[in-house]
């Protein structure tokens, strides 16, 4: 925590289990956080501090500043349902399918002077790397897409000890943030072309995809020269740009709507999983789904099988269902 430069402070003053891991080495990338290794990482820190205190799986809340805060904003979209909330400070991000974060809340700080221009009389010389772009940016569009989330935007730069009233905010926050493992409104992107294959959120899980692309969000920073040298000139050329493009991927956005009937649409999936608990539905009874306008109605059967099988997915306790039901999506 001695580099957490104004967090470590504010921590040691509440009564939360703080753990910091550092980010796994990547010796050609600064791109740490996305190495194939990250979540099997992360997800042996939590188990091995859960083997240490008596810790809620349904109360863990991941953040980062900066380099930190990538990950945060990258796992966000990867392993949503790990978390109660994230927090993700002084970031950039390059890709995203934001709406993969349904459900799991992000609190975003950002020091509007993230960037500092050289011959600035008070700071030295920051590039753009992390430009306050990124995240308004961000939450544009997380307002955009309903994701919840809380910006809190402040006036200074990189470094978090400049944002502690925000930090302050946020720890008030998080105190009131619970993972619910059977939340209503589920959205689950399976990333066809990424490294690690991460289809599942909560209570469903893309199994199999078909053919089609989906657009993802992004921004780019462009004409960067000089890096930590840079002169005036290549600072004032250096900008950030937002960026759209086509990946392969599908989602299941599922919802449930009370009196054992769900809702789900899909794009670009051929099988998908459900996985029920008591506390979704009656599974003496019929479940009654409507996929993509189309109505059927399946049955379910509780058993130690399924129940294993919904663990074995993140080796997560919370995330522990009864029964599941694997459904084929038809040719349209």
């Amino acid at each position: 925590m001695k580099y957490a430069n104004g967090i470590a402070f504010l921590l040691e003053e509440t009564d939360y289990i703080t753990v910091a891991p550092s980010a796994p080495w990547n010796e050609t990338s600064c791109n740490r956080w996305a190495l194939p290794e990250t979540e099997k990482y992360l997800a042996a820190v939590v188990t091995e501090s859960m083997s240490r205190f008596a810790i809620d799986p349904d109360r863990v809340v991941l953040g980062g500043t900066s380099m930190g805060g990538m990950g945060g904003m990258a796992l966000i979209v990867r392993i949503p349902d790990r978390f109660a909330a994230v927090y993700a400070g002084s970031v950039s991000w390059e890709k995203a399918y934001w709406k993969a974060a349904t459900g799991t809340p992000l609190f975003l700080i950002h020091g509007a002077n993230d960037a500092i221009a050289p011959g600035h009389p008070k700071w030295s010389l920051r590039p753009k790397f992390t430009d306050v772009f990124f995240a308004r940016e961000a939450d544009r569009l997380l307002t955009k897409y309903g994701v919840e989330h809380i910006y809190a935007e402040h006036d200074g730069g990189h470094p978090s000890g400049q944002a502690k009233p925000q930090i302050k905010r946020f720890l008030g926050w998080m105190q009131k943030r619970t993972r619910d493992p059977c939340a209503a409104h589920v959205f689950a992107v399976s990333h066809g072309d990424a490294i690690v294959y991460q289809p599942h959120n909560r209570w469903v899980s893309v199994e199999q995809l078909d053919e089609g692309k989906l657009e993802y969000d992004g921004c780019v920073l462009k004409d960067m020269r000089g890096g930590w040298k840079q002169t005036l000139e290549q600072f004032n050329k250096a900008h950030v740009v937002a960026r759209k493009s086509k990946h392969s991927a599908g989602y299941v956005e599922a919802r449930n709507l009370g009196g054992n009937r769900f809702s789900l649409e899909t794009r670009n999936v051929k099988t998908l999983s459900l996985w029920f608990h008591p506390r979704m539905a009656d599974l003496n009874k019929p479940i009654q789904l409507t996929i993509d306008g189309k109505a059927q109605s399946i049955e379910v059967k509780p058993s130690l099988t399924d129940a294993l099988r919904s663990f074995e997915r993140r080796h997560d306790w919370g995330l522990i269902y009864h029964a599941c039901a694997v459904v084929e999506i038809p040719a349209e």
